[in-house]
């Protein structure tokens, strides 16, 4: 079972959401996890099919993307959070 958290990153523009996704490992431990996810608006008339076989994982060390969205999905506490939390993006 899963949660997602998303917000906003402005709030007369919404073209992107980032937040946290929430859970339990799929092994047999059944561990606790968190990792920050971002959805995109992908328009009002978009190809189904198309945007389904670009669903996937993003590799943030791979070709491609921009630093901003390394930044937004980096599981990682920044110095002086006490918690993963979160992030904006622009």
């Amino acid at each position: 079972m899963t949660q997602t958290v998303l917000f906003p990153s402005f709030k007369n523009r919404i073209t992107r959401l980032t937040g946290l996704k929430l859970g339990v490992s799929d092994s047999n431990e059944r561990i606790p996890c968190c990792a920050r996810v971002i959805y995109e608006h992908l328009g009002q008339a978009i190809n189904v099919r198309q945007a389904l076989r670009s669903c996937g994982l993003y590799d943030p060390t791979g070709p491609g993307g921009d630093e901003a969205t390394r930044i937004a999905i980096a599981n990682d506490i920044a110095p002086g959070e006490w918690h993963l939390r979160g992030r904006f993006t622009l």
